[in-house]
Formats: C-alpha cells, sequence, structure tokens
C-alpha cells in the first residue's frame, strides 16, 4: 500500500531540500557622463563642492536646484542635457567675461576715460529708446 510513497523508498516525488541557487553577482554602479559633466560646472560656478564623480546624489540634486532657483528655470533638481548647456554658457563667478554689449558705468573702475583715444577696431554702440 506504501509502494508508491515516497515515504516508503519510492523515490517519488519532490525533493525537500531544493538546490542552491548562486546569489547573482552585485552589479558595479556605472558613474554617468551627464551627470559628471553637469557636476563639473557646478562645481566651477561654486554651487557644488568635491568631485565629480557621475552619481547624482542628493548634494548633486540640491545644487541643480539652487542653480535652477537662481535662474529663474523650472526646478526639478535632475541633470538633463538642456540644464548642461545653460550652466556651460554661465560664466564663473569673477570671470572677466562679460556680456558683448555691457558697458561700466562712468564712475567704475574698469570705465575709458573720456580722452583715451577710442581702439582701432571701435564701434559706436547703437543707442536704442
Amino acid at each position: 500500500m506504501l509502494a508508491g510513497c515516497v515515504h516508503a523508498g519510492g523515490g517519488q516525488g519532490p525533493d525537500p531540500m531544493p538546490p542552491a541557487v548562486a546569489a547573482p553577482a552585485p552589479v558595479a554602479a556605472v558613474p554617468d557622463p551627464l551627470v559628471r559633466a553637469t557636476q563639473s560646472e557646478l562645481i566651477r560656478l561654486g554651487y557644488l563642492r568635491g568631485g565629480a564623480d557621475g552619481f547624482a546624489g542628493h548634494k548633486t540634486r540640491a545644487a541643480i536646484t539652487g542653480f535652477e532657483e537662481a535662474n529663474g528655470l523650472r526646478t526639478d533638481g535632475m541633470a538633463s542635457t538642456r540644464l548642461l548647456t545653460r550652466l556651460r554658457a554661465t560664466p564663473s563667478p569673477g570671470s572677466a567675461a562679460a556680456p558683448a554689449a555691457w558697458l561700466p558705468p562712468e564712475n567704475h573702475p574698469d570705465a575709458t576715460p573720456v580722452s583715451a583715444p577710442a581702439p582701432p577696431d571701435w564701434v559706436e554702440p547703437v543707442k536704442t529708446p
């Protein structure tokens, strides 16, 4: 009566211990080149300290949000090609690069005295109303 039963030694039925399954090997995280470039620009502009590692952690997201808020952009704290383009177009703080149409006030130390001759390639700016 017990001939077909596992307990009777028939060897039929499921194995009580399943075979050991190897755990998948841990996958190393890969740095994102877009995030790394964004971090480099945020560092250059003073919004982020440290190194550019290519991983968007909370400090990177906070720096992105700070830049977006300071520049009137929609804030999402995410790296994107549009954001990177905007970051790259932003001059470094204290850089000598000024917009082409910028003229210092007359009493500013960078102002050219009226008595100084104009450079040979000087073009008189057009005044707009």
